[in-house]
């Protein structure tokens, strides 16, 4: 499988092709699209303007002046980003948008740094999860490490603090309680922003079900929540439209 890595500016055209926005792939090949999803200067200063405050401003222009990140600095860009976060995507956002939230931090702000720099940054806010396997004992095993980072360190803190648990996103039709993985999470995240290869698009549908089954059954939201899973209404034979009209009325 060919994976395309674009911007805006780019445009691929193909013959026996399918169309994604302003670009056109083959549907053998799997597109990732580098788009920044936030603009870290103007959250920090719109939380400026909530707050009455001109704390961020002068957080910004330090970093401007001595491109240098302490603990102070990382501080207050850590609650400004990760509140907007929760406003924008829920207690719960993505791998991706965590993800894409800590490149813009590094990119955006410390611009000014070599590339292994702004990494480091990057893997300061942000590191997803892992699987490392080992072979020592003659046979592998498979050990998940958990994300980690500042950004993660804080959803946590204020899901505990909000008591903001997991039943927002569970209960299976057998009355069991359903806990997302890193996995699930993942998949989701993929289905999010990819629509082919169609197999795999498949492929992951079905083993989210229990994951976007629950979720679906505790919204508030059917909309918000539909708008998650855009391969849900995309993909044909997916959802039927009649029950999605009466879930929403």
């Amino acid at each position: 499988m060919k994976i395309i890595v674009i911007d805006n500016n780019i445009s691929v055209n193909s013959q026996n092709s399918e169309s994604v926005g302003d670009l056109t792939v083959d549907q053998a090949e799997a597109v990732v699209i580098l788009q920044p999803l936030f603009d870290i200067k103007s959250i920090i200063l719109k939380s400026d303007e909530e707050k009455g405050t001109t704390k961020g401003k002068q957080l910004l222009e330090e970093i401007g002046e001595t491109n240098v990140i302490n603990y102070r600095i990382k501080t207050v860009i850590k609650r400004r980003i990760v509140n907007y976060l929760v406003k924008q995507y829920s207690y719960y956002p993505s791998n991706h948008e965590k993800q894409n939230l800590a490149e813009c931090v590094a990119s955006q702000l410390f611009q000014n740094l070599s590339n292994q720099q702004q990494k480091d940054i990057m893997n300061l806010f942000y590191s997803p999860s892992t699987v490392i396997i080992s072979n020592s004992t003659g046979s592998s095993v498979r050990k998940r490490i958990p994300a980690s980072g500042l950004i993660e360190e804080r959803l946590r803190h204020l899901r505990k603090k909000y008591s903001v648990g997991l039943s927002i996103n569970v209960v299976s039709s057998s009355s069991e309680s359903y806990a997302p993985s890193e996995d699930d999470e993942g998949k989701k995240s993929w289905l999010a922003y990819s629509s082919s290869p169609q197999s795999q698009v498949l492929e992951y549908m079905a083993q989210t079900y229990p994951m976007r089954t629950a979720e679906i059954r505790n919204t508030k939201d059917i909309s918000v929540t539909l708008s998650q899973w855009p391969r849900l209404l995309e993909t044909v034979g997916m959802i039927s439209p009649f029950a999605t009209q009466r879930k929403m009325s």
